[in-house]
């Protein structure tokens, strides 16, 4: 068995490869453990956040300064008193639903559009521009599986329970997953 290196640089694509090969490997197995089915919520919906900030951030300048900052790269350096206290800036799973929908979509992520032009007009502008780096935009059924899967991973992760598990629901929204994960790869692979 090798030995990790005292020292890892993680750039995004590579992270999210291995987060997806991880939630591969964990849907496998989520309809018998929920170890598995929550794991593979998280780590895929975490590869897909990585995917799709590592390829709108070489477009970062068609975007409103509120996402533009937070699709900057950090100092890759971690501190341990600043990182710990303050969760450096980024960009979530739900703008990134909200940035690659398609046109006519309601906006789900109004606070990420707080600029000078009114939200629907700034929504509209960044979904264009979230078009263009990935050459694709999410309908309005897979943005709601993927939207499920969301509320599954911050009722779980982020919150305390009690939460009731609906472990169908899951295992028919991931394949929407697996597509935006594939769809992403395929942009990233076009803008490398």
């Amino acid at each position: 068995m090798n030995e990790l290196p005292e020292l890892l640089h993680l750039s995004p694509f590579e992270e999210a490869d291995r987060l997806w090969r991880g939630a591969r490997d964990a849907f496998s197995t989520a309809g018998e453990r929920l170890v598995s089915l929550s794991s593979a919520v998280d780590l895929g919906l975490r590869a897909a956040e990585l995917y799709a900030v590592g390829r709108l951030r070489d477009t970062k300048h068609a975007f409103p300064p509120q996402i533009r900052d937070r699709l900057e790269a950090a100092d890759p350096r971690v501190h341990w008193r600043r990182d710990a206290l303050e969760t450096p800036a980024c960009v979530d799973f739900r703008v990134l639903l909200d940035l690659m929908s398609e046109a006519e979509l309601e906006c789900i992520a109004p606070d990420a559009h707080l600029s000078d032009e009114p939200s629907r007009f700034s929504c509209e502008r960044c979904r264009a521009a979230a078009h263009a780096a990935l050459g694709f935009s999410l309908s309005g059924e897979d943005r709601d599986l993927l939207l499920l899967l969301l509320a599954y991973r911050n009722r779980i992760f982020r919150c305390a329970p009690p939460v009731d598990v609906r472990k169908a629901e899951i295992l028919v929204a991931f394949p929407a997953l697996a597509q935006l994960v594939e769809r992403l790869q395929a942009a990233a692979s076009a803008g490398a």
